[in-house]
């Protein structure tokens, strides 16, 4: 059985997803297309096939953890969570493919060895075409049409466009990804050296900059992936009380020890979805260089209710960015500040070349990427109505952003 599914609202290009999930159905023998808006719509398919799977198809936009549902006003997306407990019946020698930007980039080879399937995915951006094998702009009068990779501007500049336009530019071939040996992708194996980078948190100053001056003073705070405890020890005279919680047990280890000194902190381990605590506990809740490993929807809900009326919720995560030309005067003016701003700090430098040479960060780092730009910018608004959201830093295929947000004194205040 060949089940394909195409969603057609997050974004441009609905029209064409469902054509090209048409056509397949006419290449392919028992198989079925079945359009899909939301994640509940996915859960829902995936329920209702009662037969071994031979090859599930998705057509659609994605991001991090693959199929974006939803629209760009109210992204809808799996979770790892989400993909830990779904079960999908694959036949013995079922496959998985991905049609579908930049698919390949983490989640193809995360759902290779999740569901221990052959699956494919694109490597960089995609377009239609009326072949497979070369790029054809779409013509009004044809049904015939492919999801396709081919190299364009976004990869290859003006020479990919001109490449693209002019004539027949070959496509990429999806990427194929076989299930591997599991591996550490936690911070447990890299914990002491990061401890060592991150022995005070002010060493990153923009960020500690931002935060001192935006957080509410006096108040009790939870540090959601609190890692070794640096920040919660860096506020301790500014704050009532401090919890810091990770899902890393020796990032917890390393945080308590770090922390035995101070009466007003205490680190905690917990799951990666809820939060011990009463409702309307803290005063703030901090996410420092943590949002992109959280399971989003879980933790906003828990947020949330952990929130007093009033409280604030402070994010600061680093984002894949596209790199944009008339940015370039920014760019250099933040190296160069960086740069002088490390001078003082040799140290600092020695304990994150240990740490970003040592095989175990690059494994942490293949398994947990940084977010797109996208994500966050659509997804945050949506949960946090009113938010705001500024760039603190910016290189050219990243950028630090930093969010603040307030609970209103009434849930009802809430869209």
């Amino acid at each position: 059985m060949v089940v394909i599914l195409y969603t057609t609202k997050y974004k441009t290009g609905g029209a064409e997803m469902e054509m090209a999930a048409n056509h397949m159905v006419r290449q392919k023998k028992d198989s079925i297309a079945i359009r899909i808006e939301s994640k509940a719509e996915f859960l829902d398919a995936i329920a209702s096939i009662q037969e071994p799977i031979d090859e599930l198809h998705f057509i659609g936009h994605s991001g991090l953890y693959g199929p974006m549902f939803g629209t760009t006003k109210f992204p809808d997306q799996m979770s790892r969570s989400d993909w830990r407990t779904l079960q999908i019946p694959f036949a013995p020698n079922g496959s998985a493919y991905f049609h579908c930007c930049r698919g390949a980039r983490w989640f193809a080879p995360y759902f290779a060895q999740r569901y221990r399937v052959p699956t494919f995915g694109h490597m960089s951006y995609t377009t239609f075409s009326h072949s497979p094998d070369f790029y054809c702009k779409l013509l009004p009068d044809r049904d015939d049409v492919f999801v396709v990779s081919v190299p364009g501007y976004k990869s290859r500049g003006l020479v990919g466009y001109l490449r693209k336009r002019i004539g027949r530019a070959p496509t990429v071939p999806l990427s194929r990804f076989e299930p591997g040996p599991d591996e550490d992708a936690s911070y447990d194996g890299v914990a002491e050296l990061y401890d060592q980078v991150f022995e005070d948190f002010r060493v990153r100053r923009d960020e500690w900059e931002w935060l001192s001056k935006n957080m509410i003073r006096d108040g009790s705070v939870l540090d959601i992936g609190c890692g070794n405890g640096a920040l919660l020890l860096a506020l301790a005279t500014l704050i009532k009380q401090g919890i810091g919680i990770d899902v890393s047990h020796r990032m917890i280890q390393v945080a308590s020890h770090r922390g035995r000194g101070e009466a007003n902190l205490n680190f905690r381990l917990y799951d990666g979805l809820s939060v011990p605590g009463e409702d309307e506990t803290f005063d703030v809740v901090i996410s420092m260089l943590s949002w992109r490993y959280l399971d989003w929807d879980p933790i906003v809900r828990e947020i949330t209710r952990l929130l007093k009326p009033g409280g604030q919720l402070l994010i600061v995560d680093m984002v894949v960015a596209p790199f944009k030309p008339k940015l370039i005067p920014r760019i250099l003016a933040d190296k160069a500040r960086h740069f002088f701003s490390g001078i003082g700090a040799p140290s600092f430098r020695k304990a994150l070349k240990r740490l970003v040479q040592d095989p175990a960060w690059a494994t942490m780092l293949q398994h947990n990427p940084m977010r797109a730009e996208h994500e966050m910018r659509n997804y945050l608004p949506s949960r946090f109505p009113g938010i705001e959201i500024q760039t603190l830093n910016r290189t050219p295929r990243s950028e630090m952003l930093a969010c603040r947000w307030a609970k209103p004194d009434s849930l009802n205040d809430r869209t």
